[in-house]
């Protein structure tokens, strides 16, 4: 007879590393409030109790990091220290002649001895798990917190293990604005590192002409690399991107700055041959224009592409192209227009503009108005006849329950729809124009539709109960929609039940779309959506009663 416990036949017959993951997904807003992390307290219980435990617990425990303090005090404690000092900064405003200074503590960590082999052992143990490592900026830069010591005792420990301090790291994130300090997290990348995330403050050409020339030399292994270069000084020239080419293997390249001739830039970036997903965000005015070439620069890989600029789009060709975003609303419709003739149509499936209201659009540099899209912008749509998923988030639209009707017998094939405004407040006029009838012609054309964000208008009298729609005018598949719009009058909240019931007979919930003050003012809709549940509710006793 088997000697096992009850405990082993359970954990034998259930995923470790799925139930471990699953308690680290707590909330952790409750750190912020003094409470502790619960989810990591229950995994190190759990390893202590339990020796088989202990690894699968381990790994998600320090699977990501921030910094690598906590690594560095698995060292010997009486072989490091952290020692306090005191630095004046000054700060000295030209415009106005102000003088500002202030005294700032901080700690540096530095090593007392060398170290042997031996004591670097809970080092490369505890190492070997890290997945992800965030490097960010709380003072100026983490790393400036290490003496120079520490940083020669790694390179020498590196020197004599004949491998990567980190090798089992995956995703690297720079957060910060220091040339030298990136250098010098350069140590930790492995050479078969996947995902490289940049992102830096204020910077100069020369900086940002130094951190494009690293990563050639960084891992020729390399997937992804996401550059965001905020409030850079001078555009970024198309030889500081050149050496980017050097990653043959990169599948993702989000690139958020000011390039200075985008059409060159199409003709460097198609040469990349294994290229799915390419964003180009754009920051700040038009830079300087070239030529277009004689011949269209072919992506032949690419099936993801965010880009505000038609002529991007006007110097390439995309073959494979499935997906598209822009935040450009006001010009979408020459945006669209263009990238018809440069890709093929039927392969095109998704199609997302978004409009982020903080940040100005392309357009409005060069002389437009606010994000706001129209009806113009709708023909431009209508051509790529293969959607499935649409995603709108702009600040207004023009669009009514005419325009959807013609976008739903264009796209019967359509899976996912979203029409949202955004940062919007209680009351505001944000000119969507949709109303429940204009539903019921969705549903209608596309019974594919599997998930639904809409904003509803006010409906001005109640919905007679003759207008419902018939039984053939039913989705099954949504179970949840958001809705964005006015609250409803308690007078029409019956035939509005009972009107999503028909179109939706298995409706769960109705989410509200708005920041808190405009969830909070919704009682229509929520009586709408207690309705809505007692038909469903109704429905099936009468079917279980036959």
């Amino acid at each position: 007879m088997s000697s096992r416990s009850p405990a082993d036949l359970c954990f034998d017959s259930l995923d470790i590393s799925t139930l471990i993951a699953n308690a680290m997904d707590g909330d952790h807003d409750s750190q912020d409030v003094g409470y502790p992390d619960l989810g990591a307290i229950g995994l190190v219980t759990l390893a202590c109790l339990r020796r088989s435990m202990e690894v699968p617990a381990l790994r998600v425990l320090w699977r990501e990091q921030r910094g690598l303090d906590n690594l560095l005090r698995t060292l010997p404690r009486d072989a490091w220290k952290r020692e306090r000092f005191k630095r004046v900064i000054q700060l000295h405003w030209q415009c106005s002649g102000d003088h500002r200074a202030w005294e700032e503590k901080k700690e540096v960590f530095s090593l007392k001895r060398s170290l042997s082999s031996f004591e670097w052992g809970r080092f490369d143990f505890y190492a070997a798990f890290i997945k992800v490592l965030v490097i960010e900026e709380p003072e100026y830069s983490e790393l400036e917190e290490w003496s120079p010591n520490v940083w020669s005792a790694l390179q020498l420990h590196q020197h004599f293990l004949h491998r990567d301090l980190l090798p089992g790291l995956e995703e690297f994130r720079w957060l910060g604005k220091e040339e030298y300090h990136f250098s010098q997290a350069l140590l930790f990348l492995p050479h078969a590192i996947k995902r490289i995330v940049v992102e830096c403050g204020h910077m100069d050409k020369e900086w940002s002409r130094a951190l494009l020339s690293y990563f050639p030399s960084i891992s020729p292994k390399v997937e992804h690399i996401g550059l965001k270069m905020e409030r850079a000084k001078e555009y970024v020239r198309i030889d500081d991107i050149r050496p980017i080419l050097g990653c043959i293997h990169l599948r993702s390249l989000v690139c958020e700055f000011q390039i200075s001739d985008m059409k060159s830039a199409a003709v460097e970036l198609s040469q990349l041959p294994n290229l799915e997903t390419l964003s180009l965000t754009f920051e700040g005015p038009d830079g300087e224009d070239s030529s277009p070439p004689p011949t269209p620069s072919v992506f032949r890989c690419l099936k993801s592409l965010t880009c505000d600029f038609p002529e991007f789009f006007q110097a390439c060709h995309f073959p494979m192209l499935q997906s598209f975003s822009t935040t450009d609303t006001w010009g979408i419709h020459d945006l669209l227009t263009t990238l018809l003739g440069h890709c093929s149509p039927e392969l095109l499936h998704e199609i997302k503009i978004v409009s982020e209201d903080y940040k100005p659009t392309r357009t409005e540099f060069l002389g437009g108005t606010r994000s706001y899209l129209t009806k113009e912008g709708l023909q431009g749509l209508l051509a790529f006849r293969a959607l499935k998923r649409l995603v709108v988030e702009v600040v207004g639209c023009e669009w009514g329950d005419q325009e959807l009707e013609l976008l739903a017998s264009a796209w019967p094939g359509l899976t996912e729809l979203t029409i949202l405004p955004i940062d919007i407040d209680v009351g505001d006029d944000i000119g969507f124009k949709f109303t429940l009838p204009g539903l019921a012609h969705l549903v209608r054309h596309c019974p594919d539709l599997a998930l639904l964000s809409i904003s509803i208008g006010k409906p001005d009298l109640p919905i007679p109960l003759t207008d419902l729609p018939d039984a053939g005018c039913s989705n099954l598949h949504l179970e949840a929609v958001e809705f964005c719009g006015p609250d409803i009058k308690t007078c029409q909240c019956d035939a509005t039940a009972a009107f999503l019931y028909c179109l939706f007979p298995n409706l769960r919930r109705i989410e509200p779309h708005g920041d808190e003050d405009f969830k909070l003012q919704r009682p229509g809709w929520e009586r709408v959506e207690e309705l809505v549940r007692l038909f469903r509710t109704v429905r099936t006793h009468t079917q279980r009663g036959h």
